[in-house]
């Protein structure tokens, strides 16, 4: 069976057994599948939020059940509550990541470009290992707002300390042939 063919009741007992086990990355994975295979199966996201909740009462430290309940908001595209769970996670913890990240994603959806940079450059000063994941995002940055010259420039410095680096890579060639054209 395919994962078309898989109900969304499948996809529900299987974030439930998940979450049960404490696998809240796994549970994302799974709600990202069911929200992109059906999109009007919204109820499943307000049950998570409701475990979420719940679990946050008996473990208000915990920072992947902050996650999680921030990514069912932005699946619901409640973009303020994932805005609010995200800063209230980082008051506890303020070094983990993947707060900063969707911080700096929320703000450049929400078209506040210097704020999603802002965001990115205090994560590199917090936790310097992230400094190529934070310079590329600040690229992004510039490039979702049509600062091409900008973005590639962050991209090649970028790319000279991490030659490696697939995004910086493929970015970096989709400038290019969108340039040819």
């Amino acid at each position: 069976m395919n994962e078309i063919e898989k109900p969304p009741e499948y996809y529900k007992s299987l974030w439930k057994e998940k979450f049960e086990k404490g696998k809240f990355i796994e549970v994302i994975e799974i709600i990202s599948d069911l929200s992109r295979l059906y999109p009007e199966a919204r109820e499943h996201l307000y049950e998570i939020i409701d475990c979420c909740n719940e679990g946050l009462n008996l473990f208000p430290e915990d920072m992947e059940l902050h996650y999680l309940l921030a990514m069912c908001f932005v699946h619901l595209k409640k973009y303020d509550s994932a805005d609010i769970v995200a800063k209230k996670a980082l008051r506890l913890n303020p070094k983990y990541v993947k707060f900063y990240n969707l911080l700096g994603y929320l703000s450049i959806a929400d078209f506040e470009k210097e704020t999603a940079i802002n965001i990115y450059k205090k994560l590199m000063e917090l936790v310097p290992e992230e400094e190529n994941n934070a310079s590329y995002n600040i690229g992004f940055s510039h490039f979702f707002y049509g600062q091409i010259e900008e973005a590639k420039k962050i991209w090649k410095d970028l790319l000279i300390k991490y030659p490696e680096d697939k995004r910086i890579l493929y970015s970096l060639d989709l400038l290019e042939k969108n340039e040819e054209k």
